[in-house]
């Protein structure tokens, strides 16, 4: 129960006012062998305390899926670590928007905007954007000014996005 706790403190840590990753796969993959290491000795610390005691497979099972958030929380850490840590000079970019797409989720719809990238590495940027702006939003006749830093680990960050 430690392991959810630390992974929903995490989640909200990581999600609570900061910025828009430009690419989550490198982060991702940069933090995996932190996260794997962390969840094998989190395996080992349970099998120490559990050593000689009783052993019930439900709880095995238990403490193996509560491991596997230590991957998702990991991640999740080194975003957040990334933008919290960032002291790097902010960059304004000016983009075109490319196209706007809108999906009904679980309870509401989303709006999204994709923009043209300045960086060669990402082939668009897609920005979850509130429904006024969404509707405001024309293809090629309207712009977006997308302010980002550098992080802390070198993953580029959005800190701020508006329509011009």
């Amino acid at each position: 129960m430690v392991s959810c706790g630390a992974a929903a403190a995490w989640i909200i840590l990581a999600k609570h006012g900061l910025g828009i990753a430009m690419k989550s796969v490198p982060i991702f993959l940069q933090s995996l062998p932190f996260s794997i290491a962390a969840a094998a000795l989190f395996i080992f610390a349970v099998a120490k305390l559990r050593e000689g005691g009783a052993s019930d497979r439900s709880d095995a099972i238990l403490s193996w899926w509560i491991a596997l958030l230590f991957i998702p929380a990991g991640y999740l850490a080194e975003e957040a670590l990334n933008t919290n840590w960032d002291a790097g000079p902010s960059s304004a970019h000016v983009c075109e928007i490319k196209g706007k797409t809108a999906w009904k989720s679980r309870s509401d719809y989303r709006y999204q905007l994709v923009l043209t990238a300045w960086n060669p590495d990402v082939s668009s940027i897609f920005l979850d954007v509130p429904r006024e702006v969404y509707l405001k939003a024309h293809t090629g006749t309207i712009s977006a000014k997308v302010v980002t830093k550098p992080g802390y680990f070198g993953h580029e960050w959005i800190v701020d996005w508006s329509l011009l």
